[in-house]
């Protein structure tokens, strides 16, 4: 009983971070406690048997937790990119389709490089990934360098 109770309000600290904390709450403050407190609940008292577990363990949060890093690495470059393209500050709208449209295309990169990537075997394609990656790296980074040299690229 003491298991469910604590991680319950672990994940309700959790929650009430996401719904209430906004731009105006100081971070890093006494504030930022709260999530972490809940999480470290959940981890410590979140057993199989608590609510809390049951709760996490739906197949739709799940599925987001699969493809949370992917997420993560797509939302910001669109996020940024919207911000750096607005005038103003960018309507909710924008920024909620966005947000869906990283989340489409992290389950496009956690199917066809992350989970490929991570099954026994798949030497060969890792060495592909990591191929495509130094080369679209130097593409970069040359580009960069070129950029830097000429005073940025030029609009034709």
């Amino acid at each position: 009983m003491p298991s469910t109770t604590l991680s319950l309000v672990g994940l309700g600290l959790i929650l009430y971070s996401i719904l209430f904390f906004d731009e105006d709450v100081p971070f890093p403050s006494l504030y930022t406690l709260l999530p972490v407190i809940g999480t470290a609940l959940i981890v410590l008292y979140g057993s199989a048997r608590t609510l809390t577990a049951r709760l996490l363990s739906q197949k739709v949060l799940v599925g987001i937790g699969l493809i949370s890093f992917s997420a993560y690495l797509w939302h910001q470059p669109l996020l940024a990119f919207a911000r750096i393209k607005s005038v103003s500050s960018p309507e909710w709208p924008l920024m909620a389709g966005l947000s869906l449209l990283s989340l489409v295309l992290a389950l496009f990169s956690w199917k066809y490089v992350e989970a490929p990537f991570r099954k026994r075997g798949s030497m060969g394609l890792r060495k592909t990934i990591f191929i495509a990656s130094a080369v679209a790296s130097f593409g970069f980074i040359t580009t960069g360098m070129y950029g830097d040299a000429t005073d940025g690229l030029r609009h034709g």
